[in-house]
């Protein structure tokens, strides 16, 4: 299925190409889209009823004067109305069936928050860094582009304070976390008569530089033949500027590559670990619904028979609690809006 923000953005837009092909193809015919995750935010819904209904709504316009109700500095919308409205329109022409409907059988997940800590001298150089970004905005607008250069920049210095301190032996508390999962699960270690079978480990990230800088690191982490020095395990990626079709391949296939450090959008859709996959680090978080879901969507599908352990490491007193938090915010809007599961939050945080 697609996501289409305006129809009204001409040819240049990618997106809009593909929305006004599939309409002109399907004109006067029956149309069929099928997806599990639908939207990231309410205007997503617009292209669903637009294709399958086209007479509720004339122009993206009409649907943005329905359903809008304020904007920010930047023209974007922040406060939705008659989500209610919307979801009753897509239901015009939709059959829903929950993901607990359809995966009734597949064990349940558990969701693992890890909420740690940066060293007060990490902490002293986010801080310090974070007020260099702000003033070199200085009194210029602050635009969109501006504003997402300033989320780019803060998540990087979470993980990479090495790169930022000019300091390549500065080690971020993320590693520490990390070695302790690996103690957690027995990554790579033999699997004895009698024992469970050992789950390999994937760790999602956004950004190529913490991408590469994890991959050093979990290869850096895997124990030497004593008598070869040889790795005994080794981590593969899927991100840019590696190859990605290769690093997925090697981890579904090869019983030596324990560990794969991916970017949501190189092996989020497509990649289907859950039979030798159970155990999935966020070290970096997709801050939409959709590349979300389809992240740890990956272990959480027909042939899981162990429970998948989903952990969230988030930096407390830094951005990633608010982009954690804007997450939880889309995703209550798209569930308000599509009436299709319950919230990531609900999932996550039951009991709040």
């Amino acid at each position: 299925a697609m996501t289409i923000v305006d129809e009204a953005q001409t040819l240049k837009s990618y997106k809009s190409v593909i929305f006004k092909t599939v309409r002109d193809f399907s004109d006067a015919q029956h149309l069929l889209l099928m997806s599990g995750t639908i939207m990231s935010r309410p205007q997503d819904g617009y292209a669903y009823v637009k294709l399958n209904s086209p007479n509720v709504y004339q122009r993206f316009a009409q649907f943005e004067n329905i359903h809008v109700a304020k904007r920010d500095f930047f023209d974007n919308p922040t406060e939705w109305k008659n989500l209610d409205l919307l979801q009753a329109n897509l239901d015009l022409a939709r059959v829903k069936r929950t993901a607990e409907e359809v995966h009734s059988r597949l064990p349940k997940i558990n969701w693992i928050p890890l909420e740690y800590k940066l060293s007060p001298e990490h902490m002293s150089l986010y801080r310090e860094l974070m007020d260099k970004q702000l003033l070199e905005v200085g009194e210029g607008k602050i635009d969109a582009t501006t504003a997402g250069k300033l989320y780019s920049a803060s998540q990087q210095i979470i993980a990479n304070w090495g790169y930022f301190a000019d300091d390549e032996t500065k080690v971020p508390q993320l590693f520490d976390l990390i070695d302790n999962i690996i103690e957690e699960i027995g990554l790579g270690e033999p699997v004895l008569p009698g024992e469970p079978p050992r789950s390999k480990l994937i760790i999602w990230s956004i950004f190529k530089r913490t991408s590469r800088l994890l991959l050093d690191y979990m290869n850096s982490k895997a124990p030497k033949d004593k008598k070869t020095g040889k790795p005994l395990w080794r981590a593969v990626g899927a991100f840019g500027g590696v190859d990605s079709k290769e690093g997925v391949r090697a981890f579904l296939e090869d019983a030596d590559a324990v560990a794969g450090v991916f970017q949501p959008g190189s092996a989020g859709v497509g990649l289907n670990p859950q039979f030798v996959c159970w155990e999935m680090l966020f070290a970096e978080f997709p801050t939409t619904t959709i590349p979300f879901e389809q992240s740890y969507g990956r272990i959480w599908r027909n042939g899981q028979i162990h429970n998948p352990n989903i952990r969230l490491a988030v930096a407390s007193e830094t951005i990633q609690k608010s982009l954690l938090a804007n997450l939880f915010a889309n995703d209550a809007l798209v569930v308000q809006a599509s009436g299709t599961r319950q919230s990531i939050k609900a999932l996550i945080f039951p009991k709040i």
